[in-house]
């Protein structure tokens, strides 16, 4: 590879243009290209589209500029940035990202960090600043590099861009060298930062460890034991204290408990530290009792780890802590670490990569958006950027502002909106660098306001709006699972076509459901409640009317036996099976006879037919289409893990119904498995923090009336070795520590700017519109929810209107 990258203008387009920039394509030359002429006829070339396609040609139609007169090309970023920023400013329909330019071929000796607004290709910029790294050394393996994400998601998300980068170099240029790239990126670290504490300990594991092996795993079963076992030795050492607490259940003192253990963890508190935490004073003496299973309970369960030479995944981070006030010589192999999603590592981490780069010969390369930062509750801090400034020497800083998602009106209803809520919200930022202007000059379609006003006074009218947006790619974005569960248990009641983002809600879905009612039908054939649900679900016959039953019914419930026993009558004969045929043999039949999720599919189709016209009913049909495969393959999946279940005793229907009720009630490990088409857009319900770096054509913001500050919660509160606690483990009263009410005030304040923005995430994942279901004026001096955020904006830019 000669050259990394060309700058080129030129003036006209001549007969010799379209092989010039052929051949620095071929040649592996990321090329931008500049000229006054008309573009398209270029476009026309399928390797030039190809390449554009792909990002590794960017071609710009420019208005004139008098300082421009003279042909010219640059190679490897060595321009000046006063041409740079004519080329920025004269490209006005695809304008030229001169911040994305400068970060990709900045000094390669440099700490650098990078404020990526929504939308404006953060993880496109992180890749290309890898490629440019190994053009610059190219005897330096991938193996010197680490890329930390956020998620494990966002980790295969990366390394699947990084592979279709080099596999695109390769195709544009036969050259075996992107081949050899591709087999080192299997050394590469791409994973999470507890991934990658994990792999430190590792490569240094002979100087830090007496063992062979640093195995994890999760404790929570025993964590819950030791607090059980410290609760009682409590009870014996402390007779008296304990009297206070002897009526109250034990369980919702362990509860009290895990919550606190949990934000210890959410803060990478290591264990020596636990020890020196404050709990302050309750007039109960809750403190007493709390400081003693905490600080006890965490001790058990080290020395338990310990012994059995384990760690937990919150151990990693504690561990990294040891290591920065260590005095062990460490073993980095990484020349540059690059962080994404800065804005969301904690204190502990953002004082260990400082650390590597003070003591060790590498670089830091961190990209966020302190806007997005919304993991407050798990021990994040928006200050991160600030706090690795004060540590180390970032020697540049940008920001990204052209965004590449939302249309130009769009971006400007967001920037008038954003830029009211500093002056209510100290914890939340809004300056001219954080602007987001448009990349493309993509303008709306029709004349609407870009973020539209949706109120609903009573359900039906919410569901005749969630039906009109049924078919389209909007995404309904909300605080909570809670919220998530109500909006999904709404659509389903109503047969909308929609999809929700939902850890862990597999044992809740409807295919699971309706098995268990259709196994209860043989475990217990007498709990009639139970089979009138089957009797209304996908194995059942559906027949019997509301109105029948209520012109039926008798207090002395004859009408169990006239009505209900003759139910479903098909499923009797299956009855005696279970005594002589085995158990899965039998499911099988009678899934394979009744077909369920045809069934269900069938209903679907029933229940909307009438809503359709002539012309749009085989949209219906395919959308059935799709319901009927998701249920097939729940209940398929279903199957497998019950026949796993059961592979060591006698599967009979009572052990089958046992496990089946534990698991509906308990496993929150499985998520339903969902079908997604490109070609069937599909309403989706989901938690901001899950839509975070997603996109969609839509976004709908319901009920933002609900309060930030849950009243009835247990909170738990961290603030250097201060512990504030509230908690509610007896009926009718709370427990307080002084802590908790001197560090409550600032909490609010750091909560209200979590909130705005969560908000700001939710809105920039639209690129056409928003709804937004709020009130568009308040009269409230505090900001007690988004609506009020909303508001705040509308009095604004109504105030300026009559100015």
């Amino acid at each position: 590879m000669q050259n990394y990258s060309c700058l080129k203008f030129q003036r006209d387009i001549n007969e010799e243009t379209l092989q010039e920039l052929i051949t620095l394509i071929k040649n592996g030359v990321k090329t931008y290209f500049f000229t006054y002429d008309p573009i398209n006829p270029l476009l026309e070339d399928a390797l030039i589209k190809k390449a554009v396609d792909k990002q590794f040609l960017f071609i710009y139609e420019m208005v004139f500029n008098e300082a421009l007169k003279d042909d010219f090309s640059f190679y490897n970023g060595e321009v000046t940035e006063g041409i740079l920023h004519i080329l920025e400013e004269y490209t006005p329909n695809v304008r030229f990202n001169k911040e994305q330019y400068l970060v990709e071929h900045a000094l390669v000796e440099q700490n650098i960090s990078v404020s990526a607004g929504a939308g404006t290709g953060k993880t496109t910029i992180m890749i290309n600043r890898i490629i440019f790294l190994k053009y610059k050394f190219p005897d330096m393996s991938l193996a010197n590099l680490a890329l930390i994400t956020f998620t494990n998601k966002a980790a295969i998300n990366m390394k699947e861009k990084l592979v279709d980068k080099l596999k695109a170099y390769f195709y544009f240029t036969n050259d075996f060298t992107y081949l050899r790239w591709l087999r080192e990126l299997k050394q590469m670290f791409i994973g999470t930062i507890h991934s990658f504490g994990h792999e430190i300990l590792k490569i240094n594991q002979e100087h830090l460890f007496d063992r062979i092996n640093l195995p994890i795993s999760q404790f929570n079963f025993e964590r819950k034991k030791i607090i059980e076992d410290v609760i009682n030795n409590f009870h014996e050492i402390n007779p008296q204290e304990f009297s206070r607490f002897k009526y109250i259940e034990q369980y919702k003192i362990v509860q009290a408990v895990e919550a606190i253990i949990e934000q210890i963890n959410n803060y990478s508190i290591p264990i020596n530290k636990v020890q020196q935490l404050d709990f302050g004073e309750d007039d109960d003496n809750s403190h007493v009792l709390y400081e003693y299973v905490v600080k006890e309970s965490l001790q058990r369960l080290s020395e338990f780890k310990e012994k059995l030479e384990y760690m937990d995944v919150h151990d990693l981070i504690a561990k990294l802590d040891d290591l920065v006030t260590g005095s062990n010589e460490l073993n980095i192999p990484y020349r540059y670490i690059f962080i994404d999603e800065f804005q969301d590592t904690d204190r502990q981490q953002t004082k260990f990569f400082s650390y590597l780069a003070n003591h060790y010969p590498l670089n830091l390369f961190v990209v966020g958006d302190v806007k997005q930062s919304i993991y407050r509750f798990r021990g994040a801090d928006y200050t991160a950027f600030d706090q690795l400034s004060t540590h180390i020497s970032v020697d540049r800083h940008y920001h990204l502002q052209l965004n590449y998602r939302s249309n130009k009106e769009l971006l400007s209803n967001f920037n008038e909106l954003f830029s009211t809520w500093p002056r209510a919200l100290r914890t939340f930022k809004y300056t001219e660098k954080d602007y987001l202007l448009p990349g493309v000059e993509k303008e709306s379609i029709n004349e609407e306001p870009m973020i539209i006003n949706k109120t609903f006074s009573t359900k039906v009218k919410l569901t005749e709006f969630l039906r009109e947006i049924e078919d389209t790619d909007t995404a309904i974005l909300v605080r909570s699972n809670k919220e998530v569960n109500e909006l999904s248990t709404l659509c389903e009641e109503k047969r909308i076509f929609f999809t929700s983002e939902q850890d862990g809600q597999f044992y809740r879905s409807v295919p699971v459901r309706e098995f268990y009612q259709l196994i209860m039908r043989f475990t217990h054939p007498s709990l009639w409640r139970n089979r009138y649900l089957l009797h209304l679900s996908s194995y059942g016959d559906r027949t019997i009317e509301v109105a029948k039953m209520l012109e039926e019914f008798s207090p002395d419930r004859t009408i169990i036996n006239r009505v209900f026993k003759n139910m479903d009558q098909k499923l009797e004969k299956y009855e005696q099976d279970f005594l002589h045929k085995g158990l899965f043999e039998i499911i099988h039949d009678i899934i394979q006879e009744i077909n369920p999720a045809k069934v269900y599919a069938e209903r679907y189709i029933a229940d909307r037919i009438t809503l359709y016209q002539e012309d749009k009913k085989q949209y219906l049909l395919d959308k059935a289409q799709i319901i009927q495969q998701e249920y097939d393959s729940n209940l398929n999946y279903l199957i497998y893990v019950l026949k796993t279940e059961l592979a060591n005793t006698v599967p009979t229907l009572y052990n089958l119904e046992k496990i089946l009720r534990l698991k509906m009630h308990t496993d929150k490990s499985l998520s339903e498995i969902k079908l997604m088409s490109k070609d069937k857009k599909r309403l989706t319900i989901m938690t901001v923090h899950k839509a975070k770096g997603l996109e969609f054509d839509h976004v709908f913001i319901p009920r933002t009336d609900r309060l930030f500050h849950n009243f009835t919660k247990t909170e738990i509160l961290i603030n250097g070795n201060k512990i504030g606690y509230r908690t509610f483990i007896e009926k009718g009263k709370t427990y307080v520590n002084d802590h908790y009410q001197q560090l409550l005030r600032e909490e609010k304040t750091e909560n209200i700017g979590e909130e705005a923005r969560l908000l700001y995430v939710a809105l920039t994942r639209a690129k056409e519109k928003v709804f937004i279901d709020s009130p568009t004026h308040t009269n409230n001096h505090q900001i007690r929810n988004w609506g009020d955020l909303i508001a705040k904006g509308y009095t604004e830019q109504r105030d300026k209107a009559l100015i």
